[in-house]
């Protein structure tokens, strides 16, 4: 089986250039509805996508940083559903909230 991969972005539709900006911040005091939004859609997504590899990456390092410790956040529930890996020190290892996720190797 092909494997498919698909990339998670966050960031705001920009109404003016219609694409998502991955670098703006919002600051609207949103960010528990985004996660419940986040997490509802990659489980109906994996329901009729079973085999499909999720990748969400940070436009920068600091934005890694957050997606991490949303996914810390929620480890309980996520685990029981999901296979979570990350990359440290440029390599591929089983997610663990104790460890340090980097960028996407190069």
């Amino acid at each position: 089986m092909k494997e498919e991969v698909f990339n998670l972005v966050f960031g705001d539709w920009d109404e003016n250039l219609h694409r998502i900006n991955e670098l703006s911040i919002s600051n609207n005091a949103d960010r528990n509805k985004v996660w419940a939004t986040v997490a509802s859609t990659v489980t109906y997504f994996i329901k009729d996508h079973p085999h499909a590899t999720i990748v969400a990456i940070g436009s920068t390092l600091s934005r890694t940083r957050f997606y991490q410790m949303g996914i810390v956040k929620l480890w309980d529930e996520i685990r029981r559903e999901f296979d979570v890996q990350g990359y440290v020190n440029h390599i591929r290892l089983p997610f663990h909230k104790r460890n340090q996720l980097q960028r996407f190797p190069p």
